[in-house]
């Protein structure tokens, strides 16, 4: 077996992927809707629909890679995202930039769907979950040091050449992978797998712990890409933070995601799965309280905003390794399958935020603040369904 450290740096930067290709996209957002000479609600539209292709894209990859193997499946799929970035730096519309960033959405998926499966390949229960942390914290490097980076690269070139540094992470983890990595389903495991008869879609919907850890982890999205889609247009456009700005903002709110991450990676085996999970349920639940409650005080500024949203992604950064590891622990034999659902439920949840977002734009903070409050209800009321369902039984 590979070691766990050539492990976490592969799955490290397939998760990756995803969080800079959105990440160094967010202070750029203004400046590409200039260059378009296109509304800012078409560019939140083209975040919307990069989602939808992320989500449609999980639909794919389970189910390949489980017949054909992670490796060819990676290769292909990160070509394809490379692609899409120098096709958006030879366009001139935003009509053709949403469709080009949705493809592009389909290409990324795969990053999500491989990492999971790559480590429930090699990993189970407590050490997969640890797996899932470590990764997380790593890979949370993205979101901390992208939008830094999108602020420099927007206000020295300008917003497109954000995609000279997507096209170049696309280029160099298909080379990685190409390169490096060692099949984790070989061949003759896919037809032992086969053989055993590993069940369909209906085995995972019939499964409470799919079911419960699956939805809790999709809440948490809700919120995360309320965040994605509303932090931009709402410290720029409605407060006024200027690109570079922004992007030191929104590299603290992802720097306790990154701290969380390291913290869930060193607790969750003494702690467990489910209590790991009520714990970022509730800090979840603090941060909504607290924006919502300082909304209605009318105390509203930026770092105030950037402090709530911070500490809803402390939250989601505890609950999405346990949970993740708790979703796909049971069903080995169809892990692709398992990853793939679970990822096409978070990313269709951050498609339909990012378009609600867009339709609630009103230059105003509120729409953002009611959809971080909301979500972090949700991820509190079945954060408590889990730990009733393991009373109960």
């Amino acid at each position: 077996m590979p070691s766990f450290a050539l492990i976490l740096v592969l799955v490290s930067c397939l998760n990756g992927i995803v969080p800079l290709t959105v990440d160094i996209f967010l202070p750029a957002m203004p400046s590409i809707a200039g260059e378009f000479n296109a509304p800012v609600s078409d560019i939140q539209f083209s975040l919307a629909t990069l989602n939808l292709g992320i989500a449609l894209g999980h639909l794919l990859y389970g189910a390949l890679s489980d017949r054909y193997g992670r490796k060819p499946v990676v290769v292909g799929a990160m070509v394809l995202y490379t692609l899409c970035a120098v096709v958006c730096l030879l366009i001139d519309t935003s009509h053709v930039f949403i469709w080009v960033r949705f493809v592009q959405g389909l290409a990324a998926a795969c990053t999500m769907v491989m990492a999971r499966a790559i480590i429930r390949d090699h990993y189970d229960g407590a050490e997969a979950a640890r797996m899932y942390a470590y990764m997380f914290v790593v890979s949370a490097l993205a979101p901390v040091l992208a939008p830094v980076i999108g602020g420099y690269v927007t206000a020295s070139a300008s917003g497109l050449a954000t995609f000279y540094v997507v096209a170049g992470a696309g280029a160099m983890t298909a080379l990685l992978f190409a390169l490096m990595f060692s099949e984790s389903y070989p061949a003759d495991v896919r037809a032992r797998h086969r053989a055993e008869a590993p069940g369909n879609l209906a085995d995972l919907a019939r499964s409470s712990d799919f079911v419960l850890y699956t939805l809790v982890t999709t809440a948490t999205f809700f919120g995360l890409f309320s965040i994605l889609a509303g932090l931009s247009p709402t410290l720029i456009g409605v407060l006024g933070v200027s690109p570079t700005v922004f992007g030191y903002m929104f590299a603290t709110v992802m720097l306790g995601n990154f701290i969380a991450s390291y913290i869930a990676g060193r607790l969750v085996g003494s702690v467990g799965i489910d209590r790991m999970i009520m714990l970022g349920a509730s800090v979840c639940l603090t941060s909504g309280l607290y924006l919502i409650v300082t909304t209605a005080m009318s105390i509203v500024s930026a770092w105030g905003i950037v402090a709530g949203a911070c500490a809803y992604m402390v939250g989601f950064a505890l609950i999405a390794p346990a949970a993740s590891a708790g979703a796909m622990s049971p069903f080995a034999r169809m892990a692709g399958r398992a990853s793939m659902i679970m990822g096409f439920l978070n990313m269709s949840a951050g498609a339909a935020m990012s378009f609600i977002l867009g339709l609630a734009h009103d230059h105003t903070h509120r729409p953002l603040i009611y959809a971080i409050t909301a979500s972090s209800l949700l991820v509190f009321a079945l954060a408590l369904a889990i730990r009733f369902r393991r009373r109960a039984a």
